[in-house]
């Protein structure tokens, strides 16, 4: 499920894999309709200056964010793409500090995240402290070190913060969808 107020070209990348998927406001995820999913996927800009302000106030509602974080605590997965400007992530209550720095980065290197030896990312996230002490897992980091896609254990589920600005590869979509749907 994405989580959006209108279409987006992320439905037609999933048709391309074909991977079935649902866009739906953060509001209806309130509804007792909603449903199951194994993954719900916020795009990125979600707080850009471009963002719908009616999708912004119902997705950080407490009741929207109580939803969401359950989903992940029973199993589901929640892939965050970067919000496109220097935010804080504690509304995900995971029980330390993880920022967004936005700033343009290209990553030499190849990953099989993208299936290409290039990849853009439109910034990093920043996790102060030893890393070691958080569930937490850093799946990619730009030439420079720092996080651009970071994995976060959260009850039986996990939450996926990433910065990488292209599609994803289907295998890692297929891997992340690797498990049974969960109610919403």
């Amino acid at each position: 499920m994405i989580l959006w107020n209108q279409s987006v070209f992320l439905e037609n990348l999933f048709k391309e894999y074909k991977i079935s998927c649902r866009t739906a406001m953060p509001d209806s995820l309130n509804t007792p309709h909603i449903g199951t999913a194994k993954m719900v996927l916020i795009p990125a800009g979600f707080l850009s200056e471009y963002a719908d302000s009616d999708f912004k106030s119902s997705l950080f509602k407490e009741k929207t964010v109580k939803k969401l974080l359950a989903f992940v605590e029973n199993g589901g997965k929640l892939l965050i793409f970067s919000p496109l400007k220097d935010s804080d992530f504690s509304w995900l209550n995971c029980g330390f500090p993880i920022f967004y720095r936005k700033e343009d980065i290209t990553v030499s290197k190849k990953t099989q995240l993208v299936n290409q030896d290039e990849f853009f990312c439109d910034g990093f996230f920043e996790i102060p402290g030893n890393l070691t002490k958080f569930p937490l897992s850093v799946i990619e980091t730009d030439n420079s070190n720092r996080p651009v896609h970071i994995s976060i254990s959260f009850g039986k589920g996990e939450i996926i913060l990433s910065s990488i600005h292209e599609f994803l590869s289907k295998e890692y979509f297929e891997s992340v969808l690797a498990h049974p749907e969960v109610k919403i």
